[in-house]
């Protein structure tokens, strides 16, 4: 594996494409697996998407997710555009007046 600058880019693009990434049992027993096809492009998608809005490398991303496959693709994805993660707790999607002050 080569060297690795950036966390976002620990997982190998070398691998084989439609390779399993990952598979997600949900709590209703529903399974959704990833290819490292679907891990790239989702991750990309998220850090391009984050560059467009206006982020900066080494500004603080928070992540609003239980345990699931897309926590681990926003953190990848927000690692690849050069910007910090971090998780929020669950008690902000209830805090009054929609403001979320993160500390990490």
């Amino acid at each position: 594996m080569p060297a690795v600058h950036n966390l976002g880019e620990i997982v190998d693009r070398g691998l084989e494409p439609q390779t399993t990434w990952m598979i997600e049992v949900g709590p209703d027993d529903t399974v959704r697996e990833f290819t490292f096809a679907d891990f790239h492009r989702i991750a990309d998608g998220i850090a391009r998407a984050l560059l467009a809005r206006g982020l900066q490398r080494g500004q603080s991303v928070g992540i609003l997710a239980g345990n699931s496959a897309e926590y681990l693709l926003a953190y990848f994805g927000i690692m690849r555009a050069g910007c910090r993660s971090g998780r929020l707790q669950e008690s902000s999607r209830t805090n009054p007046g929609g403001r979320v002050n993160p500390r990490f």
